[in-house]
């Protein structure tokens, strides 16, 4: 059974992160200066498609993938540390 807790997660963190990379990676050329944001963004881009297949082949395509596979390690974080919490109320 899927958990609601890390699907709610998974679905804001999509929304929020596609916004923020949509816009951001727009900003993040023209930036100066390093922030927590940028460092954030920056790597966050880079792997495991580098956001640069973006500007280089014109293609939105990247920036979605890059999106999708960040939600899916967010859901899966959520997901198995629910389970880990879980089972340590069932043990205890």
């Amino acid at each position: 059974m899927r958990s609601r807790l890390a699907i709610i997660v998974a679905v804001v963190f999509f929304i929020v992160y596609g916004l923020a990379s949509t816009v951001g990676s727009i900003f993040l050329v023209t930036w100066g200066g390093s922030s927590l944001f940028k460092t954030i963004m920056i790597f966050l881009g880079t792997f495991p498609i580098d956001w640069n297949y973006l500007i280089v082949e014109k293609s939105i395509f990247y920036l979605l993938l890059n999106i999708v596979f960040w939600t899916a390690v967010v859901y899966l974080i959520v997901l198995f540390t629910e389970r880990i919490i879980t089972l340590q109320r069932k043990g205890t």
